[in-house]
């Protein structure tokens, strides 16, 4: 498993390289690979223990009502993000028998900083395009 990159003193970075963005209240995680029967409750029980929580939000399926799979929790500190982090890497989280994933929601738009990565892992120095001009 990939490890979560801090650069400096407060600038970590997701699995893929990308510097992480800060929301109004704090850092947003995605936990991906939820059972379809998770509720708040059980994100509350597993996380709680170890980070405040200021946040859940959980996506249902209209046709069938359970969750689609994902859901984004706001932590405020910085901190408590990483050793979350290092918990996991050493103890997976899992929820109904599910191995969670756990990642930054939500990355800067600082193309200067990142460095983007292909599939197989290997750096690409090719910066993506920006959209066409429309006429």
């Amino acid at each position: 498993m990939n490890s979560i990159q801090i650069a400096g003193a407060s600038r970590p970075y997701t699995r893929e390289h990308a510097p992480v963005s800060k929301s109004v209240e704090g850092y947003i995680l995605i936990i991906t690979n939820l059972h379809p029967e998770t509720t708040e409750d059980n994100l509350y029980e597993i996380f709680e223990e170890y980070c405040k929580i200021s946040n859940i939000h959980l996506n249902n399926d209209k046709q069938t009502g359970f969750i689609k799979g994902y859901a984004f929790i706001e932590i405020v500190e910085l901190d408590e993000c990483i050793e979350l982090f290092k918990i996991h890497e050493t103890e997976p989280f899992e929820i109904f028998g599910n191995k969670l994933n756990i990642d930054y929601a939500f990355v800067t738009n600082d193309v200067n900083d990142r460095k983007s990565r292909s599939r197989n892992g290997n750096i690409d120095n090719n910066d993506r395009d920006l959209s066409p001009i429309r006429h």
